[in-house]
């Protein structure tokens, strides 16, 4: 049974929080998705508050997917997941959004109305997420 986009996006904010947590972070819920579908977010030893607005894009298979409407929104990091609900190891990459965007721009992949979608996985895309690849959602996040 193949699973529903939004059923991928619910398995992949799942497994996001999962994480979040094993490192000490927190995760809120925007109560209306205008491209932020998660807001981590910690406080500091200083007692500082910090959060980052997070946009998901979660797939069953290698993919990869940018919207310039994505530009508007100030420091957003987008999170791709691969092989969600496959059955295999799900795969984590994140970066600011612009990075993303110049990863299209290098690659010469031609965006329709500022929006770039890739659902065959490739060396080229494999080699373009690795330096992405989420070690530590803290060190992503935060620098620390």
């Amino acid at each position: 049974m193949s699973l529903s986009k939004r059923q991928l996006e619910k398995i992949g904010t799942a497994f996001i929080a999962e994480q979040c947590y094993r490192e000490g972070l927190r995760i809120a819920y925007p109560d209306i998705d205008d491209g932020v579908d998660l807001i981590i977010f910690r406080i500091s030893e200083q007692g500082n508050f910090d959060a980052v607005p997070i946009q998901i894009k979660a797939f069953s298979t290698e993919s990869f997917y940018t919207d310039k409407k994505y530009l508007e929104i100030p420091k957003l990091f987008i999170i791709y997941l691969w092989y969600v609900g496959s059955g295999k190891q799900i795969r984590s990459f994140g970066m600011l959004y612009e990075e993303a965007e110049k990863i299209v721009d290098k690659n010469h992949w031609s965006r329709k109305d500022g929006k770039y979608a890739y659902t065959r996985g490739s060396e080229t895309l494999r080699n373009a997420l690795v330096p992405f690849e989420i070690k530590s959602w803290k060190m992503l996040l935060f620098g620390n």
